[in-house]
């Protein structure tokens, strides 16, 4: 996963009139860390009997909580990066 660009960032504020810079990181942070968690090496959960419960249990608060914010803040979130793909894919530019 990539950071937003600024572009992507103020498209994604301009769609979603609700939300702010604060909370976009905040979102930002928790796909992040979906991300990490989901390529993580299963080691980092401890033994074998314990690691499909534990990243289970974590990838399951982490997509409650980027729901909530996707539902209330950013319910424009992938229509606000498809406006910036084209507006790329327009000027010939790779996104």
């Amino acid at each position: 996963m990539r950071p937003l660009s600024n572009e992507e960032r103020a498209e994604i504020l301009a769609q979603n009139p609700g939300a702010t810079d604060e909370t976009l990181n905040a979102f930002e942070h928790l796909l992040a860390e979906r991300y990490s968690l989901v390529s993580a090496p299963l080691e980092r959960f401890g033994d074998v009997e314990r690691r499909d419960a534990l990243r289970a249990a974590a990838l399951a608060a982490i997509e409650h909580r980027i729901r909530e914010l996707h539902d209330s803040l950013f319910p424009r979130f992938e229509d606000a990066l498809a406006a910036v793909d084209a507006r790329e894919d327009a000027d010939g530019e790779i996104g």
